[in-house]
């Protein structure tokens, strides 16, 4: 088998798009698929051949990127070498799973169900998962009887197999939203704006995919292409905005590479070793799905049975293994555990997308019986070539059992996606960071003002007059900036003035709303103020912040940002002119009341 390995870590999110979910959001699978890899080659190739667009017509160019069989031949038995080896495909970009443990997982199988609220185990006690297309475990103990719906399918989506035990691993996923903003006012408008959640792979994420090919000089342009090319690959969606860039970080030859493992009929902590004694012909086999499968029925519509498909291609009869039946079903039920994905894509040449056909899910498994017994290396050719179409964007890979244990073994993979390095910011970035802390604080300390007027009320009715002399003081005083000494001297003028309208403030008191003490001692209006402009830990203490100490907001180790003197005599202002407009509003609405009653 010719071809490469590689190995990709996302620099940034990456979506690529499935079809499912709502119209204003994008899901992204839990993959790579091996289209967007081959797409990303494909401007490579014409970099480095220095060519706009490429050329259907040249040979090379369609054997590395564009072989796939025609719609209405893919039911039909692949012509064979000399050698008996398949030659239908000339280049194949398989999927890029998420590794797990420095191996490449792949999709977990449809059969595989847990019992409800079971977890993962761990290396010593691992849990145990039901294949359900080997065994039904409801018709072989009397005692599970009542727990026929106690069991879901497996919380993972993908695994990787070492001797008879699946590690799973969990595909994490990155979220955001984006807002459609107007070309020329910069934001939403009403009627033209909408909001946008992505849900695409982590930045972090390494996957490993493969590709296939004809030739050994066919693997190594590819390798060559991907080196050249290992920090400026960009896959998916949305790549303006963020998304996309991965880097190559290791490309490796097939030598004794297989996709996926055999289970082994005895136990053996050798993970390396595969059955050695296989069988010449198999009367059933077991079909498990490693990517999407699109195949067609006898009259060449897309189908979720890949019976047809398998007839012609391996020239016996095949029909579905029954189950045993029940005694209290009269029905026999095949052994089926599948999903239907829709699959589409986007033709650039053309500028349109690509027809939407339902798909056999990755993971669906398909128990089957062949009549006469089919060749062991022809189900092994199968397995290497694929089944239907597109299988040169990584679709139709299959894999073929003979065997498979009843109960496997379960337990998480340790995770090793690294974080990306923590990269040194410039100075006009960690300017931005300290504006945007500033502003992030300034935002919670409003709210923390809002919420302290709020919880308090003066009922003694000052004059607005009065209210309005202190308001206009403090408002100038924000204003220019000025120090707090002109705000302490016309407190000590109306002080000294004594005026009924000062007389009254003083006699008003700042109570707590919903106080369940009623005598509780509450301080005077003008004492408060005081105690604000000139009192220690001021403003944080009255606005409830821990140990009175200023507010400080961090980002990363190095970017912090701390209330300072300056941002505290603001909020002081702030804090007291938010009180008595609190004041002034309380004495419209007294007067309104009057006015309703007379």
């Amino acid at each position: 088998m010719n071809g490469l390995t590689y190995t990709l870590r996302l620099l940034e999110p990456v979506l690529a798009n499935s079809l499912a979910g709502d119209a204003n959001s994008a899901r992204s699978l839990m993959f790579v698929p091996g289209g967007l890899v081959r797409g990303a080659l494909i401007g490579a190739y014409l970099r480095d051949k220095n060519l706009s667009s490429g050329d259907t017509m040249d040979e090379e160019f369609r054997r590395l990127f564009l072989t796939d069989v025609p719609h209405d031949e893919n039911n039909e038995a692949p012509p064979t070498s000399s050698n008996g080896k398949f030659e239908r495909f000339k280049t194949r970009y398989l999927h890029a799973y998420p590794i797990a443990e420095d191996r490449r997982t792949l999709p977990a199988p449809l059969a595989w169900k847990v019992r409800k609220k079971d977890a993962a185990g761990d290396e010593i006690t691992p849990t145990d998962l039901c294949n359900f297309a080997v065994r039904d475990p409801i018709e072989e103990d009397d005692d599970l009887e009542k727990e026929k719906g106690s069991w879901e399918k497996v919380k993972f989506e993908c695994f990787y197999q070492a001797g008879e035990t699946a590690y799973s691993s969990e595909v994490p996923i990155y979220f955001n939203l984006h807002t459609q903003r107007d070309a020329v006012y910069g934001r939403a408008l009403e009627g033209r704006g909408a909001v946008y959640r992505y849900e695409a792979l982590p930045a972090g994420l390494q996957v490993q995919g493969a590709i296939l090919t004809a030739t050994k000089e066919d693997a190594k342009y590819l390798e060559t292409l991907l080196k050249q090319n290992s920090d400026s690959l960009v896959l998916g969606k949305a790549r303006t905005a963020g998304y996309g860039r991965s880097k190559v970080e290791a490309v490796g030859d097939l030598s004794n590479w297989r996709e996926a493992r055999t289970w082994k009929r005895t136990t053996s902590d050798n993970e390396e070793e595969f059955d050695d004694e296989l069988p010449t012909e198999v009367e059933s086999f077991i079909l498990t799905f490693l990517s999407e499968g699109l195949v067609r029925d006898d009259h060449g519509q897309f189908t979720l049975d890949p019976l047809p498909a398998l007839k012609k291609r391996l020239g016996v009869t095949l029909k579905h293994e029954p189950e045993v039946p029940l005694e209290k079903c009269c029905e026999v039920a095949p052994k089926i555990f599948r999903a239907v994905e829709i699959v589409g894509g986007f033709n650039r040449t053309w500028g349109l997308p690509l027809p939407q056909v339902p798909a056999i899910a990755a993971g669906s498994v398909f128990v089957l019986k062949a009549e006469p017994e089919v060749k062991w290396e022809v189900l092994k050719q199968l397995e290497e070539t694929g089944l239907g179409e597109r299988r040169n964007e990584g679709f139709g890979r299959v894999k073929i059992d003979y065997y498979q244990p009843d109960t496997v073994k379960w337990t998480k993979a340790k995770a090793e996606n690294e974080t990306p390095k923590e990269v040194p910011l410039t100075k006009a970035a960690e300017t931005a960071a300290a504006f945007m802390l500033k502003r992030l604080l300034q935002r919670d300390v409003d709210r923390k003002v809002l919420k302290f007027v709020r919880e308090k009320e003066v009922r003694e009715e000052i004059p607005n007059s009065q209210l309005s002399r202190w308001r206009v003081i403090i408002r100038s005083v924000l204003a220019q900036g000025t120090e707090p000494s002109r705000l302490t001297k016309f407190a000590a003028a109306e002080r000294t003035k004594r005026s009924s309208a000062w007389q009254k403030m003083d006699r008003a008191r700042l109570r707590t709303i919903g106080s369940p003490n009623e005598d509780e001692p509450s301080p005077r209006l003008t004492d408060w103020i005081d105690d604000v402009l000139t009192g220690s830990h001021s403003p944080w203490r009255q606005m409830g912040y821990a140990d009175d100490k200023p507010p400080m907001l961090e980002m990363g180790k190095t970017i912090k940002f701390e209330a300072n003197e300056t941002m505290a005599f603001e909020y002081k202002l702030r804090l007291i002119d938010a009180v008595l407009a609190e004041c002034a509003k309380e004495n419209k609405t007294r007067r309104k009341k009057l006015e309703a009653r007379s």
